[in-house]
């Protein structure tokens, strides 16, 4: 008898494999579930809901073979069908029941499928059915359960985890008999630490002490860098979709994932609050109130117990600080006045906001206590007066601030009044300074530099330092204009000095004018002997030192006329945005004639940057951060995409323009070299046409390099041999900038874009060509183009306008690719044979491992001479502008 074949469980539809009652069956049907799952291409197909019902089975098959392969289809289920939502409780319930308990390789697939619940928006319940999972008689699941918790937060933040719930039960599982179990509650402290730092401390004081030096040990070896999500949540992932080329310029690597902004996380909300008035003994009045100062220690010292915690719950506080007043205010004893005025800052701290109806009646009182000498009251009373304006802000007590502390006769009160002031801005955003509050203010401080004392008069340069660096030059100018050099200079080092953290989700102001800079402001009204504020800004555009006269109606139409020009209309070229269309407009136009210009007197010598000394920070003509002359360049016509082959068949041979577009490439290499000869035989010019033609269909992504090459030396021809206006400029950009990452052809785009410099100017292309690097995907493009402006620099001179490429610059500084920060770092290199150290200021906020980077390049140049210019722009730049190396050497006269 012939033996009976086995079952052919593949012919069987997909429903009966997943019901069947022979494993091999529902591992097969696992399988091709996964996938159909796969396949459906939209995520809220019917086809996932019919399976939506059967998710929880897949993970809890009885058989370990089948579920192996049922949890991979349940991981896909989840990953691609919008309805896995409805199903996040269930399923994780299973995963928790019969998965943690398995073998490692089942184990981590459930902990996979939890996570990708999170990604889902799913948290909440993935949170709820893993914390059950804490109750389970396995040590092995809560252990599970509690590591998968800790990698949620590791990879997507504690935002997406109720913190609170978490906190409220981390203790007990300290308190665990398994040694896992607290191992792994252990590196839930460790990572929840990382993220919210003390706030944690609190909620695990109660620990045995020698489970809390074991975690403050591993805590003390975290890096104290802020930590940032891995992996971004499904909303989170829409939203970098949204905006691919930022992701792309920064080159990088695709596995990857930063939050480019993740949200503060304050620890403040994630603390259970402290019920102050609860936990007052009940005879703490009556011990405030006793004569022996003893007694009305001990209560002070039970008060401060209480309160020395982070979060505090709202009531009615008003007995209490009446009590801690009188404490402050009357107490003859200063160590208890010290006590009492600690208990009242604790409590404005814990309380934040809601102690600001308790301020008014405490604060001129206050204020008038700083008369007090002894340390410990006045370092007391400073942390009270300072967790005050933290609850309410300067502008509700300003009132106070004039009448009690500025007018008080007592300098001590008036010092630590102004100081307090100082401290307060230091932790506020600009727009918690207004202009009203601001006349109030600014008035009463200026009239402190003529204070006797000595204190006084340095308070109030640090207040007004602080202020200026807050604020910018612009809202602070009017208050100094009467302040002699030596008020000034303190008030400058002041605001360099001063560090300014804003809280967190304060509205930000942009300021226009680095403070650090009037300094350097100083220095030049000095060196130019101008009469302007020193604190008038060195790179503030739109706010000149002096008024200048209006343009002549003439003048404004030449100034229209040469921004028009430089937009080139009707080109039928797309082009890139100007970066300074303003800048561009605001001087005169009008060329002025050559003869006149060749004998006009430069603002700076033309051996300013080429005799080796450091460029200085302004002119006369360029200290004010007035805008960087452009030349207009020449005139070129509009010629339309579809007029293009009628103009050039009436200027080159019909077989020229058919080997130009020819399929076979030395063909087309032959016509270029055709092309330059028949141009240099030609009288007459036809730059703009030449570049369309070489912009046609392939353009300049011609796949053959030698063409490529050949069309490159030709713009190289074109540039310094006929008039290269901006047309032909922004037409041939795109390419130029795109094959400096082609090492075959990088070298004649470089030249291309010198060549254009010269016949434009070096600050017009070296912006057009930044802009577009950034735009690039390619990070070698970026660094290639920093290399390129390097270079530049030394042939021209500092003829650019430094502050759009000190933004460039520091762009490129935050790149991934390493590459792209070296060559920014060598082109500041160089930039400082220029302009010296005051460069430096322009980066004080960066991290402290690339300054030091920076300053080594510094160090590197010091003994360096600025070189002497060998190229410059031709197209009849200003002379008062720039003067030295051919056009180019000037430019760093009006660098700022």
């Amino acid at each position: 008898m012939a033996e009976e074949a086995p079952p052919d469980y593949g012919a069987l539809p997909l429903s009966e494999k997943l019901s069947h009652k022979v494993w091999k069956a529902r591992s097969l049907g696992y399988e091709e579930a996964a996938k159909l799952f796969k396949r459906i291409d939209d995520e809220k197909s019917s086809e996932y809901s019919k399976f939506a019902g059967q998710i929880k089975k897949f993970v809890t098959d009885t058989n370990a073979l089948a579920q192996d392969k049922g949890l991979d289809a349940a991981l896909v289920f989840v990953e691609y069908a919008a309805v896995a939502a409805k199903i996040a409780g269930d399923v994780v319930e299973g995963v928790v029941i019969k998965c943690l308990n398995q073998k490692p390789k089942t184990k981590e697939k459930g902990a996979l499928i939890c996570l990708m619940f999170i990604e889902i928006e799913q948290a909440a319940a993935v949170q709820e059915e893993l914390m059950k999972g804490f109750d389970n008689k396995q040590p092995k699941i809560v252990a599970a359960c509690i590591d998968i918790l800790t990698r949620g937060i590791n990879e997507f933040g504690p935002k997406v985890i109720n913190i609170k719930t978490l906190m409220k039960v981390l203790p007990k599982l300290f308190e665990h008999s398994d040694k896992t179990v607290r191992e792994q509650a252990k590196a839930l402290a460790t990572e929840l630490f990382r993220w919210l730092r003390d706030a944690v401390k609190p909620s695990l004081s109660g620990l045995k002490p020698v489970q809390l030096k074991e975690l403050e040990d591993s805590w003390a070896a975290l890096p104290s860098d802020p930590a940032r999500p891995t992996r971004l949540l499904r909303s989170q992932q829409a939203r970098a979709a949204e905006a691919p080329a930022a992701a792309a310029a920064t080159g990088g690597d695709e596995g990857e994932v930063e939050v480019a902004a993740a949200e503060e996380i304050d620890p403040y909300d994630l603390i259970e609050a402290i019920a102050v008035l609860e936990k007052l003994p009940k005879d703490f009045f009556d011990k405030l109130a006793e004569k022996k100062w003893q007694e009305r220690k001990e209560a002070l010292d039970a008060l401060l117990e209480i309160v020395s915690q982070p979060k505090l719950a709202t009531g009615s506080y008003a007995d209490l600080l009446q009590a801690l007043k009188k404490v402050v205010t009357k107490d003859t004893n200063v160590m208890l006045v010290a006590l009492g005025a600690k208990c009242v800052a604790l409590l404005a701290v814990g309380l934040r906001k809601g102690f600001a109806q308790y301020v008014g009646p405490l604060f001129a009182p206050f204020l008038e206590k700083f008369k007090e000498k002894k340390v410990n009251v006045v370092s007391a009373l400073r942390e009270a007066m300072d967790a005050m304006l933290q609850a309410v802000g300067v502008q509700q007590q300003i009132e106070d601030i004039l009448t009690v502390g500025l007018e008080s006769k007592n300098p001590a009160v008036k010092a630590e009044t102004i100081l307090l002031l100082t401290r307060s801005f230091c932790k506020s955003s600009p727009a918690m300074v207004p202009k009203p509050m601001l006349k109030q203010l600014c008035p009463v401080l200026m009239k402190k530099f003529d204070d006797t004392t000595p204190l006084v008069r340095d308070a109030t340069a640090e207040c007004l330092g602080t202020l200026l660096k807050l604020l910018g030059e612009r809202a602070m100018s009017a208050y100094f204009a009467d302040l002699d050099k030596s008020r000034s200079a303190k008030v400058n080092e002041a605001a360099e000095k001063a560090e300014i953290t804003p809280p967190k989700g304060a509205a930000v102001v942009k300021k226009t004018t680095p403070p650090a800079k009037a300094a350097a402001a100083t220095a030049a009204a000095a060196a130019t002997g101008g009469e302007e504020s020193a604190f008038l800004g060195a790179d503030e555009p739109k706010a000149p030192v002096k008024k200048r006269p209006a343009l002549s109606s003439d003048r404004r139409k030449a100034a229209k006329a040469a921004a028009d020009d430089a937009g080139g209309e009707g080109s039928g070229d797309a082009k890139p945005k100007d970066p300074e269309p303003a800048k561009a407009a605001a001087p005169p136009a009008r060329k002025p004639p050559m003869k006149k210009a060749a004998t006009a007197k430069p603002a700076a010598k033309p051996s300013a940057a080429a005799s080796g000394g450091k460029a200085k920070a302004a002119s006369s003509k360029g200290g004010d951060g007035g805008p960087f002359k452009e030349p207009e360049g020449p005139p070129e016509p509009n010629i339309a995409a579809e007029e293009l082959d009628e103009k050039a068949a009436a200027v080159f041979p019909a077989e020229l323009l058919t080997a130009l577009e020819s399929k076979a490439w030395k063909e087309r290499l032959q016509a270029y070299e055709d092309l330059v000869t028949a141009l240099k035989g030609m009288s007459e010019t036809h730059t703009y046409l030449v570049i369309k033609l070489m912009a046609k269909k392939p353009g300049w992504k011609d796949t053959n390099f030698q063409v490529m090459k050949a069309k490159f030396e030709t713009v190289v021809y074109l540039a310094q041999n006929t008039p290269f206006g901006k047309k032909s400029a922004q037409c041939v950009f795109p390419g130029l900038v795109d094959k400096l990452g082609d090492i075959k052809i990088k070298t004649v785009s470089c030249e291309a874009l010198s060549a254009i410099a010269e016949a434009l100017s070096l600050n017009y292309v070296s912006l057009q060509a930044s802009k577009l690097a950034l735009e690039h995907k390619s990070p070698k493009v970026q660094q290639e183009a920093l290399v390129w402006l390097n270079n530049a620099l030394r042939e021209f001179g500092l003829a650019i306008n430094i502050k759009p490429h000190i933004d460039y610059i520091k762009t490129c500084l935050s790149a991934t690719n390493p590459g792209v920060r070296t060559a920014a770092i060598a082109l500041l290199g160089t930039a400082y044979l220029f302009l010296g150290g005051q460069l430096r200021m322009f980066f004080e906020e960066e991290k402290p491992a690339l300054l030091s980077q920076i300053d080594a390049e510094f160090e590197k140049m010091k003994d360096e001479k600025a070189p002497v210019p060998t190229r410059g722009a031709k197209a009849g730049e200003d002379p008062s502008v720039g003067g030295g190396g051919g056009g180019g050497g000037g430019g760093g006269s009006n660098a700022y």
